[in-house]
């Protein structure tokens, strides 16, 4: 399996979390415009929490990540797993979508873009196959994914009123711990080197800290809003409370 094969899979595990509860949430609000909109940004907020890290995360160690899984033989992948991971991020952000139309019955919309896409792909990927070869597919690949999710930040425009700078402000937490994330990877990796096989492990584990502490800490600053922190923080208090209960048995 190559770095296209593994961002597949990755994909469509994204794809695929909770579609019949986005369905479901966006049916119970569809006649109510301000519930809907909100009910969408909570969901393209959820979608974009847990999928940018991990691109964001496989970007920046594509190399031990391969060097881990594959062996030595596949590190000359690790620049298309680089850059096929910015590829997937675009669309984290524009996730709910096709939720939203199907529940607005407005399916037509999704053959649209997917039909502007095709059309756009093909030559854009020849030309740069043509060109540059594989890197040329490659940059073709997250030019299109950026299109795309402009597209269809415009179909949410249209389907719910929501303005593209709301869509894209509404992940902010999110993109702001991502990039504080990736500030941190690159400065442990700087110093830390790729001298013991505990790299990968240790980074990811440094990584994953800093993402979700930054997080819950722009979660509680901003008045810790209803959201996919509130659910975990409510999980994490049940969860304290019963072990209380259980020791002072």
């Amino acid at each position: 399996m190559d770095g296209k094969g593994i961002m597949t899979r990755v994909v469509d595990m994204l794809r695929t979390i909770a579609p019949g509860a986005k369905i479901v949430a966006f049916s119970a609000v569809r006649e109510d415009a301000v519930r809907i909109a909100a009910a969408y940004q909570k969901s393209a907020l959820s979608i974009t929490t847990l999928g940018l890290p991990v691109m964001v995360g496989m970007s920046m160690t594509a190399e031990p990540l391969l060097r881990f899984a594959f062996g030595e033989k596949w590190l000359a992948a690790a620049p298309i797993l680089r850059w096929l991971s910015w590829a997937i991020i675009p669309t984290l952000y524009t996730g709910p979508l096709a939720a939203l139309a199907v529940t607005l019955q407005r399916v037509r919309i999704l053959t649209r873009l997917l039909v502007i896409e095709l059309c756009v792909k093909f030559p854009v990927m020849l030309i740069g196959i043509w060109y540059y070869g594989i890197a040329g597919a490659v940059v073709a690949r997250v030019l299109i994914a950026m299109m795309v999710a402009a597209g269809s930040m415009m179909a949410v425009r249209e389907l719910i009123g929501l303005r593209v700078r709301d869509q894209l402000l509404g992940s902010w937490r999110p993109t702001t711990s991502a990039a504080i994330m990736a500030a941190v990877i690159a400065l442990f990796e700087g110093a830390w080197g790729d001298a013991s096989g505990l790299h990968l492990p240790i980074v990811v584990i440094v990584g994953a800290t800093v993402y979700a502490g930054s997080m819950f800490l722009l979660w509680s600053v901003t008045g810790r809003p209803d959201g996919l922190e509130s659910h975990i923080a409510k999980v994490l208090t049940s969860s304290v409370q019963r072990i209380r209960k259980v020791v002072a048995r």
